[in-house]
């Protein structure tokens, strides 16, 4: 599962390449459209939000009268306020109803093919790094429209997430250095990006190492992603470590997980042990940090 963490590797050699010359292949020729600037967002529930400074961009451009390539999985750097860093090469054409447009995040090498096949993803098992947590998050966008000289792209979560919090009933138990994992999840997405349709793979199962969010003396909250997928019999099974002993609990009652889901399970420790709340399927960043379940 190392292949989404690798992708980060070649970040810093190829912004330096992008930012000394254009980096479009010199191999395709194309007549140069007018340009602008391209400002990069993600869906934020009912609104969006900027793309976070140092995220790497693969984007597209293809021709729709001859299938001629402006651009074919160029890399690209987002910078402040979602702008992207090397701002004389990151234009787009100002007759968008010329172009077919794809961009997705985290860069790819490998996707130069991406608008005409299905692409394969892989969910890092270890999320517990910012990392990897990040390079797990497949966001994509197939929609742009330009304001006032400037584009905007909107992009999608490809993935869905679960949220644990949990919140210690009892006065007993210190939360600080807990840790959960969600048991036998799938690993492998099959995406077709136009179609914006997707498949998992039944071989590629494991167990996700969720990533800590707020772990304090009475509370704990932790994250992870994975492929849409349909829980086994609706359940999912869930591995808490808190005060060194380990609980395992079965979440029942889990519906399917589409692209862009976010389940929320508020949880409590007492003196019966680990129990469950509520859960809540709501939209990816609808879910935020979650309500946690706070007893006086």
């Amino acid at each position: 599962m190392y292949g989404n963490v690798c992708r980060w590797l070649p970040v810093i050699a190829a912004a330096i390449c992008i930012a000394i010359s254009c980096s479009s292949d010199p191999s395709e020729s194309y007549d140069m459209p007018e340009r602008c600037p391209v400002v990069l967002k993600v869906e934020n529930g009912s609104d969006v939000e900027v793309m976070d400074e140092g995220m790497t961009v693969g984007a597209f451009f293809v021709s729709k009268d001859n299938g001629s390539v402006l651009r074919r999985n160029e890399m690209m750097i987002v910078g402040e306020h979602g702008m992207l860093m090397q701002d004389r090469d990151t234009i787009v054409p100002l007759k968008l109803d010329s172009y077919d447009f794809i961009a997705y995040s985290p860069y790819d090498s490998s996707w130069d093919n991406l608008p005409e096949s299905m692409v394969e993803f892989d969910v890092e098992e270890d999320q517990s790094s910012d990392i990897a947590y990040i390079s797990s998050d497949l966001m994509i966008s197939t929609s742009i429209s330009i304001s006032n000289g400037t584009a905007e792209a909107v992009f999608r979560h490809a993935m869905s997430r679960i949220m644990l919090h949990i919140t210690d009933k009892t006065g007993v138990f210190d939360m600080r250095f807990s840790s959960a994992v969600i048991n036998d999840m799938k690993l492998r997405s099959y995406l077709y990006i136009y179609g914006e349709s997707s498949s998992t793979d039944d071989k590629m199962i494991g167990d996700i190492v969720c990533r800590r969010l707020d772990c304090k003396d009475r509370r704990a909250s932790f994250t992870a992603v994975f492929p849409a997928q349909q829980p086994v019999d609706g359940k999912l099974t869930v591995e808490a470590e808190i005060a060194g002993i380990i609980y395992d609990f079965e979440i029942t009652g889990v519906p399917a997980m589409e692209s862009g889901n976010v389940l929320v399970c508020s949880m409590s420790m007492t003196e019966r042990g680990l129990e469950l709340e509520n859960t809540e399927l709501t939209d990816w960043e609808d879910g935020g940090s979650g309500s946690i379940v706070v007893y006086e």
